[in-house]
């Protein structure tokens, strides 16, 4: 192994990690029509667990 083996592996490493965290929906994906976001405002309180 030489001296260039372990940063090039680490690098592409956190590139494979980085491109896995994507943040684009998928195509075809359309929003939800009709949320009303201030009925979902407010304090929520867990009533179960699973």
């Amino acid at each position: 192994m030489n001296a260039l083996s372990l940063p090039c592996s680490l690098l592409v490493l956190c590139c494979g990690l980085l491109a896995a965290c994507s943040t684009l929906p998928p195509q075809g994906i359309t929003p939800v029509t009709g949320f009303e976001p201030a009925r979902y405002s407010g304090k929520w309180y867990e009533i179960a667990r699973p």
